[in-house]
């Protein structure tokens, strides 16, 4: 696609009153080059460039036209900042559609340049653009000195343009580092410099976002970076910006988003509902939408390590309101639909959640926001809403908490009371592992004794159901067998 023709014909005759600081002394931000009686006019950006670090502009054949220049330009930027390269080359359209050229006038120094050299007693800095909208008619936002850019090679008018164009997102009170980060694309340096490099480029220059493997990310918050390897620990997207994850293109929210040390994405937040099948089964996630979630949950690690010795808070978190994954971009955990949240039914269970954490190969490990009946013993006990269930590797429950007290409850050939708000801990065959009462009662114990437990009193069982006294500390695991 052509980008422009930059052959301008059109031109702006301004009085010398008006660029010698009307419009209540406002000064947009500009460009400068240098002319030298010796050698060719250059934009400040490739002057310095050359002046401090001995590189030349790497934009092709001086034959080129400006539009293939561009892109020579555009795809240097790419390596790092795609997003940010298509936008410039729409940019590039405005450029020609907002910019008049004034001649018979200079335009007013911009005091903005704040080199670190001396200029040559034969050149001289001259302004030779503006972007000043209060001086030109509606719709054109840059002027440029028609005498100057004609004098300009291709190299150089395709830097002034881009020069202008990155001023234009800037905070930044001089354009000091906006001439470095401009120059740098221009020779071509960025190929040699690292993810971390153009980061602090784009922050020098006061630009307002920067992306990071496909994020758009937000530079005036909050940005962590890994000390060993200077990659990506955390940052906020950009709100309402694009992602693109598994074949979906997402509106992230400005919400944290946080890296593997690898540069894998591991969670960020997002509107409206991703449909996702994990293991043959349907989900929509979804972000809650007051973009919270009292409920709690308990992390299980792939091998279902859990202290239980410290009882039903043990190692708790709150869900998070983001979808999580794992380093080989497989979900991870998430927060589902409430209008249409999954029913998931066996011979052990029947549940309906709103939040789910998934095992690295898909199966589930917990839910949570949970609504229905587990089996047990014979009977169907109902699941407290504001706790998790936790599965072993087969998907049996192990582990969900009452939401209620249970009245008769079957055990060693007599009944009990179980506490309702208290975790029932299951084997792998579905016996019961652990237990709170809700009333004292006898049972036989392991030293071969019966014993009298209290009320509220937390008891864990061996695999023939005998109660473990006197207590040991026991792992989830080991509890599972």
């Amino acid at each position: 696609m052509k980008i422009l023709n930059i052959t301008f014909v059109f031109s702006l005759f301004i009085s010398v009153a008006a660029w010698a600081g009307g419009a209540g002394g406002f000064k947009g931000n500009g460009g400068d080059v240098v002319v030298c009686s010796d050698r060719p006019i250059q934009v400040l950006d490739l002057y310095e460039a050359n002046f401090l670090r001995t590189v030349k502009p790497n934009l092709g054949a001086a034959n080129l036209t400006v539009d293939q220049k561009v892109e020579i330009y555009l795809a240097a930027l790419s390596r790092f900042a795609p997003v940010r390269a298509k936008m410039l080359r729409d940019g590039i359209v405005r450029f020609a559609n907002q910019t008049n050229f004034i001649s018979g006038v200079s335009i007013e120094d911009i005091p903005d340049s704040d080199q670190s050299f001396i200029i040559p007693a034969n050149c001289k800095i001259m302004q030779i653009a503006n972007r000043n909208p209060l001086l030109l008619p509606p719709g054109k936002t840059f002027a440029i000195d028609q005498a100057l850019w004609d004098q300009l090679d291709n190299d150089n008018k395709v830097v002034l343009m881009f020069h202008e164009l990155i001023y234009e997102e800037s905070t930044a009170k001089t354009s000091k580092a906006i001439r470095y980060l401009n120059s740098s694309i221009a020779t071509n340096e960025v190929q040699t410099w690292a993810q971390k490099d153009f980061f602090n480029a784009l922050q020098a220059a006061g630009l307002k976002w920067f992306e990071w493997n496909g994020f758009q990310l937000d530079l005036s918050q909050e940005v962590n970076f890994f000390r060993d390897t200077a990659n990506l620990i955390l940052a906020y997207a950009v709100d309402q910006s694009d992602y693109l994850f598994q074949g979906q293109t997402i509106k992230l929210k400005n919400e944290m988003v946080r890296f593997f040390e690898n540069g894998a994405p591991q969670s960020f937040s997002f509107y409206g509902t991703i449909p996702l099948t994990i293991n043959d089964r349907q989900y929509n996630f979804q972000m809650d939408a007051e973009n919270h979630d009292p409920a709690q949950a308990i992390h299980v690690t792939p091998n279902n390590q859990i202290d239980l010795d410290l009882g039903k808070y043990t190692n708790l978190l709150y869900i998070h309101n983001y979808l999580s994954l794992y380093e080989n971009g497989a979900v991870a955990s998430g927060p589902l639909s409430d209008q249409n949240r999954p029913r998931w039914t066996t011979q052990q269970f029947d549940l309906t959640y709103g939040y789910v954490e998934f095992s690295p190969n898909g199966s589930i490990t917990l839910v949570a926001k949970v609504q229905g009946n587990v089996q047990v013993a014979g009977m169907s006990l109902p699941v407290d809403y504001s706790t998790p269930v936790v599965f072993d590797e087969q998907e049996r429950v192990i582990r969900f908490d009452l939401a209620n007290d249970i009245k008769g409850f079957p055990i060693q050939n007599t009944k009990i009371d179980l506490f309702g708000n208290s975790s029932l801990v299951l084997d792998r065959r579905g016996q019961v592992r652990q237990l709170t009462l809700a009333s004292s009662a006898r049972l036989l114990t392991t030293s071969g004794t019966e014993k009298v437990f209290k009320q509220w009193e937390t008891i864990k069982l061996d695999e023939k159901q005998k109660a473990i006294y006197p207590p040991r500390k026991s792992k989830l695991v080991d509890m599972l067998n």
